[in-house]
Parts: C-alpha cells; structure tokens; sequence
C-alpha cells in the first residue's frame, strides 16, 4: 500500500500519478503546498501556484471531513520534455499557428486517435 501521507497533505492516487507522469519532483510539490506564491479559491478547491526556477507549479487541494488537506491534482508548466503533457502542448501550438485546412486536418486525426 502506498503511503499517500507527505508534506503535510494526503495525495489522492491520481495527484501522485500525474507528478510521476509529468515528472514534478515531491520536493517542487511539497513546497508548493507549503508555501504557494498564489492561492485562489474556485469551485475545485483551493488552487495553490509556486514559481519553481523556470517551472510554475499548480495544484488542486480540498479539504476531506476531518479538515486535513486533499491534493487531487497537480501540473507544471512548461511541462517536462518528452512527457505527454508537452507534446499535447505542442501539438496545441502547432494547431494555433495552423491555417484552416491544417486545423481540420489535425482535428480529424485527433478524433481516429492518431
């Protein structure tokens, strides 16, 4: 079983897999939860933002029944070369630039999953 509890929070299964996915050190997390350059509150929870070096980190916290702090998400931007949050953000950039017949070009290989 893994252990969910670090740096304060508890980490839902998904928060964890998106930090190993998009390759965000326990380090950046934790000290983005501890000490956010921003927080807002929205309908998700608390959304806490760190500027990390050249990263920003954001993540998604709520608050379970007995008041401890849930992180459900987590992401960083610009994301980690290879991962595939940067080639969707490639890929969305390349649509942005693209004329009209790229764009539905492009579209139509996203939606046969290519």
């Amino acid at each position: 079983m893994k252990n969910n509890r670090f740096g304060g929070a508890i980490w839902t299964d998904h928060a964890l897999e998106r930090m190993k996915e998009r390759g965000i050190p326990k380090e950046y997390a934790i000290d983005s939860f501890k000490s956010p350059d921003f927080s807002e509150v929205n309908r998700n929870g608390l959304k806490l933002t760190k500027k990390i070096e050249d990263k920003t980190i954001t993540m998604v916290s709520t608050r379970n029944e007995r008041g401890e702090s849930v992180i459900v998400s987590i992401w960083m931007d610009p994301p980690m070369v290879g991962t595939k949050d940067y080639k969707n953000k490639q890929r969305y950039n390349e649509y942005r630039k693209a004329g009209i017949g790229k764009k539905i070009w492009m579209t139509i290989l996203r939606q046969i999953g290519l």
